[in-house]
């Protein structure tokens, strides 16, 4: 019986640490940038990811940097979940794996603390260049209104500059801190469960699909050939 109470006691105590904990992703220094040739675009990357009790108390901390990204890039588990989540799909489950993840994100809920992006884009031409800097401000700030409640102009900026020299090329500079409930972030991980689930019962229904229609394809040329042979 005191065993009992006490798994109890642990389960809630998990439940309540989850409920009032918060993952901190802390963006140090994010450098992308075209403008040397023959080198790796990605310059700079620096990101901290953080569990945090009451938004303060620091309980988790994991630094990773561009050496942490390549690696993970050669993995073979990465790439073993890339190939059962992307590939072997129709269009019309690509459209609806889409959908879903624009679903996943507005669940994931994020807030933006702080952000510091600098951006510099250039194209050939001229006017093709001030165009997309139009377009991309206006991105960027219906992106911003919609993750920033309460706007404070020393913890969120931005500046878009246009580079002309008759050139394709872009630089961007970024530092933030996004703060994402765990609680959300577990609902989400059981949610890419279940479509993990799905779409391994998608590939195993075409699977028999096909071999069906292989096998009838194959009883029907017998009974041709039987025919003839009569």
């Amino acid at each position: 019986m005191v065993l009992v109470f006490f798994l109890l006691f642990l389960i809630s105590l998990f439940i309540i640490i989850i409920l009032i904990s918060n993952l901190k992703i802390s963006v140090k220094k994010l450098e992308v940038s075209n403008e040397i040739e023959n080198t790796d675009i990605l310059k700079s990357f620096t990101v901290s990811i953080g569990v945090y009790i009451f938004n303060k108390i620091k309980i988790f901390s994991k630094d990773i940097n561009k050496q942490d990204l390549e690696k993970a890039k050669n993995s073979k588990k990465i790439e073993e979940l890339k190939n059962k989540f992307f590939e072997k799909e129709t269009v019309k489950e690509k459209k609806q794996d889409i959908k879903m993840n624009i679903d996943v994100l507005k669940k994931l809920d994020p807030k933006l603390e702080k952000i510091k992006l600098d951006l510099k884009l250039g194209t050939e031409d001229v006017v093709l260049t001030s165009f997309l800097i139009v377009i991309v401000s206006i991105i960027i700030s219906m992106m911003l209104s919609k993750i920033i409640k309460k706007y404070d102009e020393k913890k969120y900026k931005y500046m878009i500059i246009p580079v002309y020299n008759n050139s394709n090329s872009i630089k961007i500079t970024l530092e933030g801190i996004i703060d994402i409930k765990l609680v959300n972030i577990i609902s989400i991980i059981f949610r890419l469960w279940f479509r993990r689930d799905k779409i391994d019962k998608r590939t195993s229904d075409r699977g028999s699909y096909v071999d069906s229609n292989e096998q009838y394809s194959r009883n029907d040329r017998c009974k041709y050939n039987y025919r003839r042979a009569n």
